[in-house]
């Protein structure tokens, strides 16, 4: 069973669903994530790759220290780097990108 569950969400102008989440190494964390769209959508998907940063705005899942999940509605900027066909269409892999 998956932690984290997909919620509507949209990647630059388009429509799907997907979460961030901050996956930890040994020395720091970083915010990452997945958008899955339709197969009619995969073509609009693929033109977000390579792009400098487009905005992702939808569901950012935080951990305490406890081990609790919380849940916000966010939106920020992110970088993706991989598209895989799936069974539901089209998954988009990004990384949050660092804001100073």
């Amino acid at each position: 069973m998956s932690l984290y569950a997909a919620r509507q969400a949209t990647l630059g102008e388009i429509d799907g669903s997907g979460y961030a989440f901050l996956k930890r190494s040994s020395i720091k964390g970083q915010y990452q994530g997945v958008f899955f769209v339709e197969s009619e959508l995969k073509e609009q998907l693929e033109s977000l790759t390579g792009e400098e940063s487009v905005s992702f705005t939808g569901v950012v899942y935080t951990k305490n220290r406890s081990g609790g999940v919380r849940e916000n509605r966010e939106t920020v900027e992110v970088d993706v780097y991989n598209l895989v066909s799936v069974g539901v269409g089209a998954r988009a892999d990004f990384r949050v990108v660092e804001s100073d």
